[in-house]
């Protein structure tokens, strides 16, 4: 499906399936351009059994960076020690922003930072591509993908801007996405394939707040018909549908397998940007392209907290890969061998972020992700409630107009809505510059970190909860907000 390609790769270069070490001795550089590193398609390529993970080439202060097996009890504040915030100081509710990193990981880079300088040529020329190969292998499992459909990048913008400026290249379609897709993402579109060729299915003022899932799902199907009569039947034809899988400013979980199924039926491509996906889902590959999902792309700073500097792009497409994919957003040695070697180098810079990620799934695993979700999520019930309760006496959570959205829908982060006195109504519509004197409140005058959101003329709050959060910094953000009711 697609355009034919025009170009004709040496696959012998970086099949892994028809490599073996045989003969390695005599063969020269076998890493890309001229790193004398071992070969990382075959390292990607190997089967678990016969992968064997590079030992660290630096000793190991084991208190510094020891697993500490924590439980997750609501009365648990050692999970304080865990993260390098600086929550004597501050009320942090707003890890969806940027992470926050563990503090086993920003000492596990620290570490690779201070070997890197003892004797750099060693680190870049040796030991970097054969240990990015295992971080990419380590987070690849981790998401139930197999590592060569996986490329580890900066962030998840770079691998959007690689999607999206290859789709361009090789398709020069329409692109089509909801009007709560991230700021940048819209930016990037409209660059790529012309203002004209993007496509937004509106939901701000049509359908929120939502009632259930049903309407997203029953909103899209309404988006793409409106698309067919206004452009013609075939405009949605390989076309690039772009789906969040937890939106930004709205904090919803999207269905993204019913509405990547609902896009193959109409025969477009599905990129999914899961900025916010790792750790905070249950992130399985497999099943997300078996419903449809072509590209996958997630942080690993966001809700995992790795260092800043992490994230990993997900095709499990061949065909994709060597054409929409073809070409990365920055052009390097690994060009022409393979997926993982064209995505993994992109010049000399600091790898510490990628290369620590074995320690913090390391860590993450020792807890349990799905009892680190469970703890999230119900931190999350009760954070809201605590707001409802103080800001809409009488109301429940999912009362309408309370929240954008009902809670079945919220992973990790959700919106409330303001008091009636702040949060504005029809004739009284609030902008984002009423949502930014709010949020400066908060940061000047309570030290308290959390982002105010205009939606449709109306004010909320969304709050993040990562297991370090407490219900008593919920609490003081509630009496915080109601000192300006006064």
């Amino acid at each position: 499906k697609g355009k034919k390609q025009n170009h004709l790769l040496d696959i012998s270069r970086w099949n892994t399936s028809v490599r073996s070490t045989e003969g390695l001795e005599n063969a020269g550089y076998q890493s890309i351009g001229s790193f004398s590193g071992e070969n990382i398609e075959y390292l990607t390529g190997l089967p678990d059994e016969e992968y064997v993970a590079p030992a660290l080439p630096f000793a190991v202060d084991e208190p510094e960076c020891q697993i500490s097996c924590l439980h997750m009890g609501e009365q648990n504040n050692e999970w304080d020690k865990e993260f390098m915030l600086d929550r004597d100081q501050w009320t942090f509710l707003n890890h969806g922003a940027f992470g926050a990193a563990l503090r086993c990981g920003h000492t596990r880079a620290k570490q690779w930072r201070d070997y890197v300088e003892l004797q750099p040529l060693r680190f870049f020329d040796r030991d970097l591509l054969p240990h990015l190969a295992h971080s990419n292998r380590v987070l690849a499992e981790f998401i139930k993908a197999p590592p060569d459909a996986t490329a580890l990048i900066p962030n998840a913008t770079s691998g959007l801007n690689s999607v999206l400026s290859g789709y361009a290249r090789e398709f020069k379609g329409n692109i089509v996405l909801f009007d709560l897709a991230y700021g940048s993402v819209k930016k990037m579109a409209r660059y790529y394939v012309g203002g004209d060729k993007v496509m937004e299915i509106p939901l701000t003022k049509k359908v929120l707040p939502i009632l259930d899932e049903n309407e997203l799902v029953e909103s899209f199907r309404q988006g793409l018909e409106n698309i067919k009569r206004q452009k013609g039947n075939c405009a949605l034809r390989d076309s690039m549908l772009v789906l969040d899988h937890v939106t930004s400013n709205t904090a919803i979980q999207m269905p993204i397998q019913s509405l990547a199924a609902i896009g193959k039926e109409e025969g477009m491509y599905v990129l999914v940007d899961g900025a916010h996906g790792l750790l905070s889902l249950d992130l399985d590959m497999r099943e997300l392209h078996d419903s449809g999902v072509d590209f996958y792309v997630t942080n690993a700073h966001k809700w995992m907290s790795t260092v800043r500097g992490a994230a990993i792009m997900y095709c499990a497409d061949l065909s994709l890969r060597e054409s929409i994919l073809r070409q990365p957003a920055i052009i390097s040695h690994g060009i022409d061998d393979g997926y993982l070697s064209r995505f993994v180098w992109d010049g000399c810079r600091d790898y510490a972020a990628q290369l620590s990620i074995p320690t913090v799934v390391e860590f993450w695993k020792s807890k349990s992700p799905a009892r680190v979700r469970k703890a999230m999520h119900e931190l999350l019930l009760k954070s809201a409630k605590a707001l409802v309760t103080t800001w809409h006496p009488g109301k429940s959570l999912d009362g309408q107009n309370v929240t954008i959205a009902p809670m079945s829908v919220h992973s990790s982060m959700c919106l409330i809505r303001l008091p009636d006195s702040l949060s504005g109504k029809k004739g009284d519509e609030k902008t984002s510059a009423d949502a930014k004197r709010i949020q400066d409140f908060l940061h000047d005058n309570h030290r308290i970190e959390v982002p105010i959101k205009a939606i449709g003329g109306v004010l909320y709050v969304r709050i993040s909860c990562h297991v370090y959060n407490k219900i008593e910094e919920y609490e003081k953000l509630a009496q915080a907000i109601m000192t300006l009711c006064q």
